[in-house]
């Protein structure tokens, strides 16, 4: 897609009445325009067996700034799930930090990111991969210079499986692993491996009362 503001799959359910579908991914998506959306799901009504709405095995291209990959949006106050199963790639060129483009995004509470044992996000500079709240990782992520591997606004984040690796940064343009910006958060380590290069931080706190277990192999420090 070259245009801005524009979105490649969009699912909309505004009946109250209808418990919304859930949409599997297998084309590949390429958004070349500035604030698109390869996926967006929003609905007033889901399923209330915790559903996973959103299951991605393709590949995803961010090519430009303030564009997303895939989005979710529900207002029924119901648990449920944003799977990645494929390759999503950011190599939009952002200068301005506060403009990024995101792999995955949700401001929804009761939301689970994962980013599945195959999956695998790119992460180029100044951009982020995940912001949401509670966040699954068992697949690989990789950020370039400034940039954010997960940014968790509440909930729990579990590190199981799979390789975070992090780009050298400069000062005040640290690169990072996993940002904790809400209260009373828990982050888990139980697996992959930590690959930090020079001013890359692999955890962040900038919240309150929040908890990391810290346990799993390799931190290399380069």
């Amino acid at each position: 897609m070259n245009g801005d503001k524009s979105i490649a799959i969009y699912y909309n359910n505004t009946d109250t009445a209808t418990t919304g579908e859930n949409i599997e991914n297998y084309g590949e998506i390429e958004l070349n325009g500035s604030k698109d959306t390869g996926i967006a799901y929003n609905s007033v009504s889901i399923a209330a067996t915790n559903p996973t709405l959103v299951k991605n095995f393709a590949d995803i291209k961010i090519n430009n700034i303030e564009s997303i990959g895939i989005h979710s949006e529900v207002t029924q106050n119901n648990p449920y799930i944003i799977e990645n199963q494929g390759n999503i790639t950011i190599t939009a060129q952002t200068q301005d930090k506060k403009k990024p483009a995101v792999g995955i995004h949700t401001k929804d509470d009761l939301a689970k990111i994962i980013n599945g044992n195959n999956g695998n996000i790119k992460v180029s500079k100044n951009n982020i991969g995940i912001i949401g709240n509670s966040v699954d990782n068992q697949g690989n992520i990789e950020v370039d210079t400034a940039g954010t591997a997960i940014y968790s606004n509440g909930g729990t984040v579990n590190l199981q499986s799979g390789d975070i690796t992090l780009k050298g940064g400069s000062a005040n343009n640290e690169t990072k692993g996993v940002v904790l910006n809400g209260s009373n958060q828990t982050l888990n380590r139980a697996g992959g491996n930590l690959n930090l290069e020079d001013y890359s931080y692999a955890f962040v706190n900038t919240g309150s009362g929040n908890t990391l277990n810290l346990a799993g192999s390799d931190v290399v420090l380069k």
